[in-house]
C-alpha cells in the first residue's frame, strides 16, 4: 500500500481522571504530524567514517595557545578566584565536507561519534571513568563539600559555546582568548573566553561551565557532560602512561546532544571541547600541579585527536517497495525491507510509518511520541509531560470542539531521559471541556 508523504494522523482523546466538578479536561495523546521532510539525494547511504587530525584545535588559556600552534593542550581546574575554574580547556574543531553534509539534520542517523585523545606526559594524572558531583570540589570549609569517593578526576567532552560575537565558523586558531584583565585585578578571565566548554540547560539553551564548581559571582550547579574519556591502558586510580588513548563516546540518548551533532553534521562544522578540574597550582609566575596533557595536530611525533563516526544519512526519495518507508530507514532499523507502514514490530501502539513520521525508534517500544503526563497546577494552569526528538520542535494547541485549534502560549523545559514539561502561561477562562494536543512543527 502506498502512503502519501508528509503522513497526517488524527488524534485521540482521553479524559482526564479526577477532574475538578464542572470542568472536563480532555488530552490529545497523539498528534499531527510533520509538514515536510524537504527530498534529499545522496550517492551513498552509508556515510560512517573517521578524520585522523582535526581541522583545528586550541588550548583555550589566558596566557597560552594564541595562534593554535601548540603542540600540547593541558586540561586543568585553577582555585585562584582570578580564573574561571575550568582555567585550560582544548578546543576540538571538525570541518565536515561532501557527501557528509547538506543531509537535512534529521535526516542523519547515528550510532556512534567517538573523539580519541592521546595523552603528551608520562604518569601526569590518576585515571578516574566517573562523573564527579560539583561538591566533591569545594573547599573542605564549605558546608556543601563532601569527599570524593575514589581516585582521581574525570575527563569530560562537552559542546561548544561561543560570545563576543563569535561563532563555530569565526572563531579559528588565532582568535582572541576574550578579555583579559590585569594580573594585579580581581578578575583575570572569569566569564570571559570566547570560547568555552558548554552544555544544555533545563530551557535547552548551551550555557557555560566554566565555573560550575563557583567562582566570585557565580553559584555553583552540577554539570551534564556529554561523555567522560575512557582508556584500556590503566585501570581506574593508577597512573596514565604517555601516548595512551582516550575514548570519547558522545552521548546520543540525549535528544540535545544529539541535534548539536546532526546540525553540525548538516552544516559542516563540528566542535567540542574536553574540559578537567585536576587542581594546577599557581607557583610564582609559572604553575604546577598533576593534570592531563593532550597531543594537538601540530605535535609532529604525537597521535592528533581523531574523529570517528558510524551513521547513514536517509535518501526520502528511495522506497524501492514504494511503501512510504525510505529504503534507508528500514534497512537501518531492520536490515531489510520487509516491514510496512501499518507494522508495529516493537508492539508500542505506534505504526512503522507513524514512528517514521515522529522520528522515534520503531524497534524500541519505550520510544514513542505520547502524552506521559498531565496535571492541572494549584493556580488552574495546565501542565503536559512528553519525550522529545532530536531536531524536532514541538507545540501546544488546545481545542472546546476538536474543530478548531488555536496554539496555546507556555513555556517548555527539558528534563533528563528527553522529556519536555509544557507549562501554560496564564490561567484560561473557566470552559466545560478543553482538548489539548501536542503538534510537531
Amino acid at each position: 500500500m502506498s502512503v502519501p508523504w508528509p503522513l497526517r494522523w488524527q488524534a485521540t482523546a482521553v479524559q482526564e481522571a479526577g477532574a475538578p466538578a464542572g470542568i472536563r479536561r480532555c488530552w490529545i495523546v497523539l498528534c499531527l504530524l510533520l509538514t515536510g521532510f524537504g527530498i534529499v539525494r545522496s550517492a551513498a547511504t552509508d556515510i560512517s567514517g573517521e578524520l585522523a587530525s582535526p581541522s583545528l584545535d586550541r588550548w583555550v588559556y589566558p596566557f597560552g595557545d594564541f595562534d593554535g600552534q601548540r603542540p600540547v593542550a593541558n586540561t586543568w581546574g585553577s582555585f585562584d578566584p582570578r580564573f574561571d575554574t575550568r582555567d585550560g580547556q582544548f578546543l576540538l574543531g571538525w570541518n565536515l565536507t561532501g557527501g557528509l553534509t547538506n543531509q537535512g539534520p534529521r535526516n542523519y542517523l547515528f550510532r556512534s561519534v567517538r573523539v580519541i585523545l592521546a595523552v603528551a606526559a608520562d604518569k601526569g594524572f590518576q585515571y578516574d571513568p566517573t562523573p564527579d558531583r560539583y561538591e566533591t570540589y569545594l573547599g573542605t570549609n564549605e558546608p556543601a563539600f563532601r569527599p570524593d569517593e575514589d581516585v582521581g578526576r574525570p575527563v569530560e567532552l562537552y559542546g561548544a559555546g561561543y560570545r563576543g560575537g563569535y561563532t563555530a565558523e569565526s572563531f579559528l586558531e588565532a582568535s582572541p582568548f576574550g578579555v583579559i584583565g590585569p594580573i594585579t585585578g580581581t578578575n583575570i578571565a572569569i566569564g570571559t573566553r570566547n570560547v568555552y566548554a558548554a552544555m544544555f540547560d533545563t530551557n535547552g539553551v548551551l550555557v557555560d561551565v566554566s565555573n560550575n564548581v563557583g567562582q566570585p559571582g557565580y553559584a555553583p550547579f552540577e554539570t551534564a557532560p556529554w561523555t567522560i574519556g575512557t582508556t584500556t591502558n590503566v585501570a581506574p586510580g593508577e597512573l596514565v602512561p604517555s601516548e595512551a588513548l582516550f575514548s570519547f563516546d558522545v552521548d546520543l540518548r540525549h535528544p540535545l546532544v544529539l541535534g548539536y551533532i546532526r546540525d553540525a553534521f548538516h552544516v559542516g562544522q563540528l566542535r567540542l571541547v574536553a574540559s578537567s578540574l585536576h587542581r594546577a597550582m599557581q607557583i610564582g609566575i609559572g604553575g604546577g600541579g598533576s593534570y592531563p596533557q593532550w597531543h594537538t595536530k601540530e605535535k609532529i611525533l604525537g597521535i592528533p585527536p581523531r574523529l570517528q563516526w558510524d551513521a547513514v544519512a536517509i535518501r526520502l526519495d528511495v522506497d524501492t517497495d514504494i511503501d512510504g518507508l525510505p529504503d534507508d530507514w528500514e534497512v537501518y532499523y531492520f536490515d531489510n525491507l520487509d516491514k510496512g507502514p501499518e507494522d508495529d514490530p516493537d508492539g508500542d501502539g505506534a505504526s512503522d510509518a507513524f514512528e517514521l513520521a515522529s522520528g522515534t525508534d520503531p524497534t524500541n517500544p519505550a520510544s514513542r511520541f505520547w502524552i506521559r503526563a498531565h496535571r492541572e497546577l494549584s493556580d488552574g494552569r495546565t501542565q503536559i509531560e512528553f519525550p522529545i526528538e532530536a531536531n524536532y520542535r514541538y507545540k501546544v494547541q488546545v481545542s472546546n470542539d476538536l474543530q478548531n485549534w488555536p496554539a496555546v502560549p507556555g513555556l517548555i523545559s527539558y528534563r533528563p531521559g528527553g522529556i519536555a514539561v509544557w507549562e501554560e502561561s496564564q490561567v484560561a477562562p473557566t470552559v466545560s471541556v478543553r482538548f489539548f494536543r501536542v503538534v510537531i512543527e
